[in-house]
């Protein structure tokens, strides 16, 4: 069987699932991040680390379900985060534009002016 560990002491913490990452390299909230673990793995760890601190969670059709859809709720994300910056690039480049104009009006009137004060 396959695990993932889940960290009791940082999810009560943060308040959120704490998954330990691969090769015991810290720690995430983001379960597809979560290192694999197996059952030899889970035998050595229990020896140097109570249930407290750790909680093997074997790795169902359920707990890959939890992890897809953070994976699907990650890319919405993502695809909203891309919608604003492309709308604030519009939004940049319209202000840009709307400058020119403003300064493209501003020379004709000094070169009226210019022109009228015979320079």
């Amino acid at each position: 069987m396959l695990y993932f560990i889940k960290s009791e002491y940082w999810s009560k913490h943060y308040k959120c699932d704490t998954w330990w990452k691969p090769e015991s390299n810290g720690y995430t909230s983001f379960l597809p991040l979560a290192g694999v673990y197996t059952e030899d793995d889970k035998i050595k760890m229990e020896k140097c680390h109570s249930k407290d601190r750790c909680l093997f969670v074997p790795i169902t059709q359920e707990i890959w379900e939890k992890a897809c859809k953070q994976i699907e709720k990650s890319d919405r994300a993502l695809v909203k985060e891309r919608l604003t910056i492309t709308q604030r690039y519009d939004i940049n480049m319209r202000e840009i534009q709307e400058s020119i104009e403003k300064n493209k009006k501003l020379y004709a009137e000094l070169n009226e002016l210019a022109k009228a004060l015979g320079h």
